[in-house]
């Protein structure tokens, strides 16, 4: 490709997210509630993202609690999941959420009741976004485990209280409470999704990657979803050519071989690198294939989406 063109396309496609993020925050500055608000800059970084949306132009809804059908539709944005058919009693399939709702029950991120019902409109506590999160997003207990006076180790949200509060991304209060059942607001889901964000840990999950990863996508679509919507930790990314390989969810210690082509079977196994992408372009740049690397307890997998559109998963060791 002629270097000129190339440059003044890469031009075109940051002049076009700029305007984009500048809209989005013109808009989240019109928001009476958000100017002065105490997570005004977080706030703005979820609409920039598009994560989070107002109730109208000029509202945002800082301080209201958030809703379970909220915190369903929030997740399936930022985790790009497909949308599904509603199946709970209470969630018709007109219902403004029913999709994400869907979406993350069949995922298992967020489960319904025993009676069948997934109670759309009920807030969402501390402790239930807590455990939320854990399951969508691969985090791990870091370091000693917090104590709360009103959270005991028997308590079923222990865990994934201690998962969050480990890596900074929640904390308790001065009194050493974590009011485990009181309704998490706009405001604070907000916060919370910045402190991930700028955590060291990755939000990708293994089904984010797949639906973000289309066949026929540019460069540039790519190295702006990876280099930037998500800030990536140490992408290995090789000069243009027949392949990438991006590492995702890497650890602050973790060195890696930057050969393009080359797995790192030892970084996967000991969980020091999450996931590994191996991405075939076309003469015309566009991508042609892709394969994931990742371990679990188990073992270590390839997913492997092919240029018709197939895919297939097989465990290498």
């Amino acid at each position: 490709m002629n270097k000129a063109l190339k440059v003044r396309k890469h031009f075109i496609v940051l002049a076009v997210v700029i305007l984009l993020q500048s809209s989005l925050v013109s808009l989240a500055s019109g928001m009476s509630d958000v100017e002065g608000h105490w997570a005004e800059r977080e706030i703005h970084y979820a609409i920039e993202e598009n994560w989070m949306r107002g109730y109208s132009d000029s509202e945002f809804g800082a301080n209201e609690p958030l809703t379970r059908a909220e915190m369903a539709v929030v997740l399936s944005r930022i985790l790009n999941l497909s949308p599904k058919t509603a199946s709970f009693t209470d969630v018709p399939q007109e219902h403004w959420a029913a999709l994400s709702i869907s979406a993350v029950s069949e995922e298992g991120y967020m489960m319904g009741y025993p009676d069948g019902s997934f109670s759309p409109n009920s807030l969402i506590s501390r402790e239930e976004l807590a455990a939320t999160l854990v399951r969508a997003f691969p985090l791990t207990v870091e370091g000693e485990e917090v104590h709360f006076s009103d959270v005991a180790s028997e308590r079923w949200s222990f865990e994934a209280i201690q998962t969050l509060v480990s890596n900074g991304i929640v904390s308790g209060y001065p009194d050493g409470t974590f009011q485990p059942t009181q309704p998490v607001t706009r405001a604070e889901l907000a916060v919370i999704l910045q402190r991930m964000m700028d955590s060291s840990k990755r939000i990708w999950n293994l089904q984010a990657i797949k639906n973000s990863l289309t066949v026929g996508m540019t460069q540039e679509e790519v190295i702006h979803l990876f280099g930037e919507s998500y800030h990536i930790v140490d992408p290995v990314l090789a000069q243009p050519g027949p392949v990438w390989r991006y590492d995702l969810g890497t650890q602050e210690d973790y060195e890696y071989d930057a050969i393009a082509d080359s797995i790192d079977l030892e970084g996967l196994r000991e969980q020091q690198v999450q996931y590994q992408l191996f991405l075939n372009w076309s003469e015309k740049e566009r991508l042609e294939h892709y394969t994931i690397y990742y371990a679990d307890g188990a073992g270590i997998y390839e997913y492997r989406m092919r240029a018709n559109g197939e895919s297939e998963t097989t465990q290498i060791r």
